[in-house]
């Protein structure tokens, strides 16, 4: 008899306010990636404000000096077929490109390590730029046929 009680209980009583409680879990959640998630930042901006998609690009390595407000490059390669892919349930970017040999290569950047974002727009040499600064490093992806 108990144990019905309890069951009648969770059944018609806490089972509903569960599902109440985990569908404002599941709304604090959106809102609170929409406000928190750099990754998925980097990629609307990659993607819808600056159209890097299916682009040539021109991805460095590097160092952002916050003094000079240059970035000073340590490595260059040249692509095209420029991508950006967020999982849906992951905190991570992945952005690829097939260099002129064919090879496809990219970054794996972990919503985590990064630190900052620079939003606004940038040219360099006449060119839209877009900069990131990692933990592991920073990144400026060169939208090369943007003249």
């Amino acid at each position: 008899m108990f144990i019905w009680l309890l069951d009648f209980i969770n059944s018609y009583l806490f089972r509903p306010l569960s599902l109440v409680l985990d569908r404002f879990s599941f709304i604090f959640d959106i809102l609170e990636c929409e406000r928190t998630q750099k990754h998925v930042k980097v990629a609307f901006d990659l993607d819808e404000r600056y159209q890097f998609l299916h682009s040539s690009v021109i991805f460095r390595e590097g160092i952002i000096d916050d003094q000079s407000g240059q970035f000073i490059s340590s490595q260059e390669m040249k692509g095209r077929h420029f991508q950006v892919i967020y999982p849906a349930y992951s905190d991570c970017l992945i952005l690829s490109w097939v260099l002129d040999s064919g090879e496809v290569v990219g970054r794996y950047i972990h919503d985590d390590s990064i630190l900052k974002l620079y939003r606004k727009k940038r040219k360099i040499d006449g060119q839209v730029a877009y900069w990131i600064n990692t933990i592991h490093g920073d990144y400026c992806i060169i939208k090369a046929d943007s003249k």
